[in-house]
């Protein structure tokens, strides 16, 4: 079945078609545009929430502008989606509860800074709300372990920015994370 009858008739019909099996890859672009954008969010909760997203848009007009990306800009804009629900402490969504019990993020997360798994939802807030470049350096180090000499200003400008973003989350009574040069 191609992409254009996966994502013809209603949003439940849609839904009924995409989710099993996964046919329009939409977990594999979640998780890739969740590395890309450099962001701390479940890539269960990212991927239900873009299938969602994905059978709304093919329902509307939305999937009138374009048949390539037309997933890929439903999964961002389910991401977007949840990242602002994050920033809102009153949001009554259903993903809400998703942060009464810590999600598998919360927990690998929580684990090497030191943090309770509860506490994790507030700093990656504060994570999130970091520019992009500052959120890739803290991936590009401490995630993707890849190693900064912070010989040439680059380096450096990428070595603070992994500090900076560290800082983010680690609580506000941790001593700074330190670069030296």
């Amino acid at each position: 079945m191609g992409e254009a009858s996966l994502l013809d008739g209603s949003a439940r019909e849609v839904l009924a078609r995409i989710v099993p099996g996964d046919p329009l890859d939409v977990r594999r672009f979640a998780g890739r545009r969740l590395r890309e954008r450099a962001l701390f969010l479940d890539l269960e909760r990212v991927s239900l929430r873009a299938f969602a997203q994905v059978a709304r848009d093919a329902a509307s007009a939305t999937r009138g502008s374009g048949g390539a990306g037309f997933v890929e800009r439903s999964v961002d804009r389910a991401i977007d989606s949840l990242l602002d629900e994050d920033l809102d402490p009153f949001s009554c969504s259903d993903s809400e509860d998703s942060f009464d019990e810590p999600s598998v993020v919360a927990h690998e997360l929580a684990r090497p800074l030191g943090l309770d798994p509860r506490d994790v939802r507030d700093a990656c807030v504060r994570f999130h709300a970091l520019p992009q470049a500052v959120r890739r350096a803290f991936f590009l180090i401490v995630v993707d372990g890849q190693p900064v000499a912070a010989n040439t200003p680059s380096e450096r400008r990428i070595a603070l920015d992994a500090c900076r973003a560290l800082r983010t989350l680690l609580p506000s009574d941790s001593p700074p994370p330190s670069v030296t040069s």
